[in-house]
Order: structure tokens, then C-alpha cells, then sequence
């Protein structure tokens, strides 16, 4: 697969991730789209009649979304993804080549959920439609190319080569959040066990995360859109407010630099409401009275130190 090739070159040049020699592929059923296991990841492509491919690649369970075109496509700076029921905006990134295009980031959730309904996908950068396609079927191929990246096999083959200890069995399911009393908040032990967070929805395109490790607490927001770039993070109270240092993992999303001080949580623990900019740019603003912040921050950082409660087991401790 020549557009293959390219779409690992071009993952190497974006994520430093390399491509090992592809195994054998097979197609779906419906022989529409290609599975196939390429050493720690797996990759699925959906051949378009004018030489256009739609790729999955998905990495332990983690999927980006590219579509390879032919010859070299013009650069633009919008991009959107379309399903008959969903649409969300992405800031392209290329190819050196310019002939296959990247969502910025890992498919988040409620796009795989999109996907998976798709009967007809466009994707389109400054207006310009990059493909449009009808009779996709992309619940089949998200289901066999994530399984095939977790080193399942099925019909597509043996699947992905995931690294294990020689005779441990495969590591066990993250625990399912747990809502506070409230329901305002959800409570979980964080990927890989290094901490523990909790998500409030803001809207139904952006979530507020607070994060504690080894009992330290800081902020994320996540949304489905570009949030603001910029250098300094503010978060108002209504009676106080204190500034942090956004870093960035990708256009959407953003985490505090360093936990938050005895003054910060001290606010937030009476916060009704809760008013983040970056660089005086209005990101988020909520109302959080009746939604047991006091009671939640406490035992955020309690699970972080590994105590158990109504949020489960608890981080980890080494």
C-alpha cells in the first residue's frame, strides 16, 4: 500500500512513533475496508474509487484518523469531520509530502461514538470537501482495527505485537468513573494509575477536569473545539482568583503547569462558580453550587494517596 507508507512516514515525522513492516491485510465482510497489524499498531484504510483512502491507525485502543489523497493537497488551516449526525472542526496537520492529512489528535470519545453510527463521512479543510464517501460501514472497522491494536486476533489476523511480561496475563480493565452523590461530578483512577480525576460537563462540547497526584490538585479543560492559545491561565471565583501556566497537548486541551497552592484550593473549596481564561480569553464558566466541590476536592486527594472511599481502590502507590 503505497498510501500505507506514506501515512507511517508522515505519523513518524508528527509523533515520533515508527512503522514496522506491515503483516498480511484482510477486508471486512463487506470487503470495503482493509485491516491490517503493523508491529505495536494496527491500521484500517477504506479505498475511495478516485485513488482517495480513509485511514484508522489505532495504537492500544488509541485511534487518529487521516485521509491520504493521490497527489499533494493544498494546506489550509480549518478542517471538519461530518457524519449525517455529527460535525466537529480540527486543525489539519500534513504530510511532508502533503498527500495525507491528520486530525490533530486522537479521536476523543464522543467522535468514535459519531463514527461508529457514519453511514456517510466528509472531510473537509477551509471549505474545501479532501473526501466524501456513502455506505462506509465504520462501526466493523473501528471495532476489528482497535481490537487488532490491543493484539486480539480475528479475522483480520493475529493482531498487533503488544509487548507483555513473558507469562503475565493482559493488564485489567480501568475502573468505570463514579459519580458523586451530587452527579455533578465523576471520579476515576487516571490512565496508568498516576493520580485521580474528576470531570464536570460544562456543555456538550466542554469538560472541566480536576487532577491530583500524591495529593497536589490542578485543572484541565478538554473540549470537542480549539480552545484559546496563550501563556496565562486564570481562574476567578467570584471572591478570589489566582493565575497558572496552561500546558497544551494538542488545540483541545490544556492542563495546569504546577498543582495549585493551600490559597487556590482554599477557593475552590468555596466556589459556587467557577469563570477560566487564557490570556483574558473566556474559556469556560460555570455554576458549581450544590454540586459538592468541598466535599469532592477532599476525596480527589485522598484517592490520589491511594485511600479508598466511594470512588473505589484508590491510585496505586509504589
Amino acid at each position: 500500500m503505497q498510501l500505507f507508507h506514506r501515512f507511517c512516514a508522515a505519523l513518524a515525522m508528527l509523533t515520533a512513533a515508527a512503522c514496522a513492516t506491515p503483516a498480511a491485510a484482510a477486508f471486512d465482510k463487506e470487503h470495503h475496508w482493509e485491516v491490517e497489524a503493523v508491529g505495536a499498531a494496527c491500521m484500517a484504510s477504506l479505498k475511495v474509487p478516485d485513488g482517495r483512502e480513509i485511514m484508522l491507525r489505532a495504537v492500544d485502543g488509541g485511534l487518529v484518523f487521516a485521509v491520504g489523497t493521490p497527489k499533494p493537497m493544498a494546506q489550509g488551516k480549518r478542517g471538519v469531520l461530518q457524519t449525517e449526525a455529527y460535525s466537529f472542526e480540527f486543525a489539519p496537520s500534513y504530510s511532508k509530502s502533503g498527500a495525507v492529512v491528520f486530525l490533530d489528535d486522537t479521536l476523543n470519545a464522543r467522535a468514535v461514538a459519531a463514527l461508529r453510527l457514519a453511514n456517510r463521512i466528509r472531510v473537509a479543510v477551509d471549505d474545501k470537501t479532501i473526501v466524501e464517501v456513502e455506505g462506509v460501514a465504520v462501526e466493523g472497522a473501528l471495532d476489528a482495527v482497535t481490537a487488532c491494536s490491543k493484539g486480539e486476533a480475528g479475522w483480520w489476523g493475529s493482531g498487533a505485537q503488544v509487548q507483555r511480561t513473558a507469562g503475565a496475563a493482559p493488564p485489567a480493565p480501568a475502573p468505570e468513573p463514579v459519580l458523586n452523590k451530587e452527579g455533578r461530578w465523576s471520579v476515576s483512577v487516571r490512565d496508568g494509575g498516576t493520580g485521580c480525576g474528576a470531570v464536570a460537563n460544562i456543555d456538550e462540547h466542554t469538560r472541566l477536569m480536576l487532577l491530583a497526584a500524591a495529593g497536589r490538585v490542578g485543572l484541565a479543560v478538554q473540549s470537542d473545539a480549539p480552545l484559546p492559545q496563550g501563556k496565562k491561565g486564570r481562574v476567578e471565583t467570584g471572591a478570589y482568583k489566582f493565575d497558572f501556566v496552561p500546558g497544551y497537548g494538542g488545540p483541545r486541551y490544556f492542563a495546569s503547569e504546577q498543582p495549585f497552592d493551600s490559597q487556590a484550593l482554599f477557593a475552590l473549596r468555596r466556589a459556587d462558580g467557577v469563570r477560566v481564561s487564557v490570556d483574558g480569553k473566556l474559556v469556560l464558566e460555570a455554576s458549581f453550587e450544590g454540586s459538592g466541590l468541598p466535599e469532592l476536592i477532599t476525596s480527589l486527594i485522598d484517592c490520589s494517596k491511594g485511600e479508598k472511599g466511594w470512588w473505589g481502590a484508590g491510585a496505586p502507590q509504589s
